[in-house]
């Protein structure tokens, strides 16, 4: 298991396997407690990707922050093919949580720096996300995210970062 020590105690960790339906409890929590519905639906998709990016770095990569054995924070990497090319490496960066006690203490900045770095890694040459929060959208711009278009159904903004 990879660890990046980092804030005093804190540790950034791969995701295993074992821990995916914990990481999927803590999202859906998470986002309920912020009015996020996640629908069935959402939460099968993320639970598919998980299961095909742990362990599988080719794939993605699924990232959590640990104060002890607490997850404090956590975030997932999907790698993809551009559709308009066939060959372009792309990320798509999903389920992004941080702890109501652990919010405004860089948690999710370091998380998504070491994304880009991997990303990077990985050959990506943009990564994509959706931000469904007004902090979220002002936490990703501040990070250099551009906006593409809103979807104005259920309010959350696709954006993208270059990573070039």
């Amino acid at each position: 298991m990879v660890q990046y020590i980092f804030m005093d105690d804190f540790v950034i960790e791969n995701l295993e396997k074992a821990d995916v339906e914990s990481y999927l409890t803590h999202i859906v929590k998470h986002a309920v407690k912020n009015g996020i519905e996640y629908p069935p639906k959402r939460v099968e998709t993320f639970r598919e990707v998980l299961q095909r990016i742990v362990g599988n770095k080719e794939e993605g990569e699924a990232l959590v922050i640990k104060n002890s054995d607490e997850i404090v924070a956590s975030a997932m990497l999907d790698y993809f093919v551009d559709f308009s090319d066939g060959k372009t490496r792309n990320a798509e960066i999903m389920g992004v949580y941080v702890a109501d006690d652990y919010q405004r203490r860089g948690m999710a900045g370091r998380l998504m720096d070491e994304l880009f770095s991997r990303a990077r890694a990985a050959g990506c040459k943009r990564v994509f996300l959706y931000a469904r929060t007004l902090s979220a959208k002002q936490l990703y711009t501040r990070l250099g995210f551009k906006q593409i278009v809103p979807d104005e159904y259920n309010g959350r903004v696709l954006m993208y970062l270059d990573l070039q």
